[in-house]
């Protein structure tokens, strides 16, 4: 991995990114192969903020998220890379819906992604949100009713999988014409169990990850479904009393990379969480960096190949700012990956997606000088 491009704030509307190397040794290299990616903000937006990507190639590469209008309505958010710049697409949001948001896309090749997210009632009702891409337009394809989806894999434009849930575990699968929801029980004793991220490395193999909590504690959870069920998995925890994992990338059935956060049991500091599977449902601990003074996190992974996964969050520095986090390796074997630091502004990684492997695309946002909430996306060359 050779370096990081990430946003430092906006001008007229226009986010501004910061080049930054990948390993402190080579920031100086990276700085000259990266590239600036500005990204648009929707016109009149009071936040604008991208939650997740996807890159079917370095040439497209396709961002998710939402933006809240003069009045306070949250709407969905598109945009873009087609290899020289970011353009904001027009999605559709649910007629009648209070608030419509993205959490998690997909993209098999340019002409064909899916989206997932939340739709939320005038009553307060919070339901799953689907949009599709085919080239030209994105269209809402309704899922099944059930609760908010958080991440989507596409093992092909007819074979998707999103995950996510509302207090219980919720998976659906699309065909490509239509959503069914795929049975997928809580685990026994749990209070509350969700999915936030899923990989389908194949059309019948998908993992899925997440937490479920029980007498007060939140432990970390996969799933794993082999074509025709699902079944459980339960990752080993760090000593505390909270595991999350929010992300995973299986570029093969047999490697699965998971990261996360969990709560240092003395300090109640977050940091980082990584787990790595080689398949037949064996997990173990990696060791990940957390620098934060209080507060390390990682929110999204992405592998170009088994031997070769970064994965992006973020960690509050020495001046309590908020600032984005790297992490670079494979199976077992992960390294800090240091980004620059932003004076009295708040950065967050929250997507990430690596079509080769010296080549990564993440997003999130940043809270300029102003204070306004930014998009941001950087580039790996």
């Amino acid at each position: 991995m050779s370096g990081w491009s990430r946003v430092v704030g906006s001008l007229g509307g226009i986010a501004l990114v910061l080049a930054v190397g990948a390993h402190a040794s080579a920031a100086a290299g990276a700085a000259a192969a990266n590239k600036v990616l500005p990204t648009p903000n929707p016109p009149g937006a009071t936040a604008s903020l991208l939650e997740a990507v996807s890159c079917p190639s370095a040439a497209s590469c396709t961002a998710v998220g939402e933006y809240f209008t003069s009045v306070g309505t949250e709407l969905t958010l598109a945009e873009h890379w087609n290899g020289s710049k970011w353009k904001i697409q027009s999605t559709p949001n649910p007629a009648g819906a209070a608030e419509s948001l993205l959490r998690g896309v997909s993209c098999t090749t340019a002409r064909a992604c899916v989206a997932v997210g939340t739709e939320v009632t005038p009553a307060g009702a919070i339901g799953p949100l689907a949009e599709r891409w085919n080239g030209r337009s994105w269209a809402l394809i309704p899922p099944a009713p059930g609760g908010p989806l958080a991440a989507v894999s596409c093992s092909s434009a007819s074979a998707c999988t999103a995950v996510g849930g509302l207090g219980s575990p919720l998976a659906e699968r699309w065909n490509g014409r239509a959503w069914t929801i795929q049975p997928i029980a809580s685990l026994s004793g749990a209070t509350s169990t969700a999915l936030n991220g899923v990989s389908c490395p194949s059309a019948t193999s998908c993992v899925a990850v997440g937490h479920w909590v029980n007498g007060g504690h939140t432990f970390a959870l996969s799933e794993r479904w082999d074509g025709s069920a699902w079944f459980f998995e339960l990752p080993p925890n760090q000593s505390s009393s909270f595991n999350d994992l929010s992300s995973v990338s299986c570029p093969t059935t047999g490697a699965c990379s998971a990261v996360g956060t969990f709560a240092d049991p003395i300090t109640g500091h977050t940091k980082t969480l990584g787990e790595f599977s080689s398949g037949a449902a064996s997990w173990i601990v990696t060791s990940m960096p957390s620098p934060g003074q209080t507060h390390s996190s990682l929110n999204s992974v992405s592998c170009a190949t088994a031997a070769s996964c970064t994965a992006i969050g973020d960690f509050d520095n020495i001046r309590g700012t908020e600032t984005t986090l790297g992490a670079f390796g494979a199976g077992t074997s992960w390294s800090f990956g240091a980004t620059p630091t932003i004076p009295d502004e708040n950065t967050f990684a929250q997507g990430i997606s690596c079509p080769a492997v010296t080549k990564c695309i993440l997003v999130g946002f940043d809270s300029n000088s102003v204070g306004t909430l930014v998009t941001f996306a950087g580039q790996t060359s």
